[in-house]
This record gives C-alpha cells, sequence and structure tokens, in this order.
C-alpha cells in the first residue's frame, strides 16, 4: 500500500522518494505530453526520467493529501 504522506524515512539522503521496504516497482503508466512539455520534462530529468516522474507523482500526493487535511 502506498501512503502519500511521506516522512523522512521513505526519502533517500538527498529527499528522493523510495519504496516502502522491499515494494517492487512493477506498475506501468502510459500518458500523452505534448512536445513542449516533453522538451522541458527532459531537460529537467535528464537521464533519470522515470524516478523524477515518482518524486514528482509523490509530491503532487503530498500536497493534495496535505491540502485536504488543512480544509
Amino acid at each position: 500500500m502506498f501512503r502519500t504522506m511521506l516522512d523522512k524515512e521513505e526519502r533517500d539522503s538527498i529527499g528522493r522518494f523510495l519504496a516502502a521496504g522491499n515494494e517492487p516497482i512493477v506498475h506501468r503508466v502510459s500518458f500523452k505530453l505534448p512536445a513542449s512539455l516533453r522538451a522541458e520534462l527532459d531537460k529537467a530529468a535528464g537521464s533519470k526520467l522515470s524516478a523524477w516522474l515518482r518524486e514528482a507523482v509523490a509530491e503532487k500526493l503530498e500536497r493534495e493529501q496535505q491540502q485536504d487535511l488543512s480544509a
């Protein structure tokens, strides 16, 4: 089960998302992007696209959960 509130134990030494315990990363997600957004994404993520996207999704989920708790 994925928890959206990420604490320090769920991040590595530089703050990147880590799967809980030995949770395998097995689910694929596919979506389409405009070429301009993909170019910006490639610049931001470099050769670490998958890890960068996992981190971005985890951060977005965390922000939304924090907003829900403060509402």
